[in-house]
């Protein structure tokens, strides 16, 4: 997918859980808020850094986000020296790759949270836990898009190459279409998180990873018979 959807796919799950969880009184703090929304952006763009021409290398390319540009560019940067190289040095480097899986999710956000977490040790605060979690959010997000897609994403390599296809192509209206079901999957989750009792809101990450599983067997069967239209395809 592209970067933009990415991010503004990401964000628009994350907020449906931040907004019911806020309204539970179960995640207070508007520093914590930006903190973890702040993780997902960059997060949501991280897988991308096995490819050389990716926005997470050159800026997000998103308009309301360019100032935040040379903070995701070092992100990116910093992930693929200290992440992606060793990992490809060990694993076949690749787009779609080591980074484009579970270990690759594991392995950034591991990194990401000692890094986070040693700043803050010096600066102070308590943010970095919320940013941190908002990186690896934003990380297993861009991977279920990315399913979504005919490329595909090989989830549990390098134990197997087995990819989770999809029938979108990136840059194709198919994309867009994939895209739109997503905003309407944040919606599902807000309204119907809004309706859980509080103790139980706190499982409303799962649901929402249920929704998105519904919604690819959903939408992958119908983007399959619009291929069949000329215009289409």
């Amino acid at each position: 997918m592209m970067g933009k959807n990415h991010v503004a796919i990401a964000i628009a799950l994350v907020a449906a859980n931040l907004l019911v969880f806020r309204e539970k009184n179960l995640f207070d703090g508007w520093l914590q808020s930006l903190s973890l929304a702040f993780g997902v952006i960059v997060g949501a763009l991280l897988p991308d850094v096995d490819a050389d021409d990716s926005k997470v290398l050159h800026g997000s390319g998103i308009r309301q986000l360019k100032r935040l540009d040379p903070i995701v560019m070092a992100a990116g940067y910093l992930t693929k020296a200290v992440v992606y190289v060793p990992l490809g040095l060990v694993f076949r480097g690749e787009h779609r790759g080591i980074m484009h899986s579970l270990a690759g999710a594991v392995a950034s956000g591991a990194f990401w949270w000692i890094v986070l977490l040693a700043v803050q040790g010096a600066a102070g605060g308590s943010w970095a836990a919320v940013l941190a979690t908002g990186v690896f959010a934003g990380y297993i997000i861009h991977l279920a898009e990315d399913s979504f897609t005919r490329s595909g994403v090989a989830w549990l390599k390098p134990l197997s190459n087995k990819r989770v296809c999809g029938q979108a192509v990136t840059g194709h209206v198919s994309e867009d279409l994939v895209a739109a079901g997503f905003f309407a999957v944040a919606a599902a989750v807000y309204l119907i998180g809004k309706t859980i009792p509080q103790p139980t809101a706190v499982f409303l990450p799962l649901l929402t990873a249920g929704l998105v599983l519904v919604y690819f067997f959903m939408i992958n069967p119908v983007l399959f018979v619009l291929r069949l239209i000329p215009r289409f395809s």
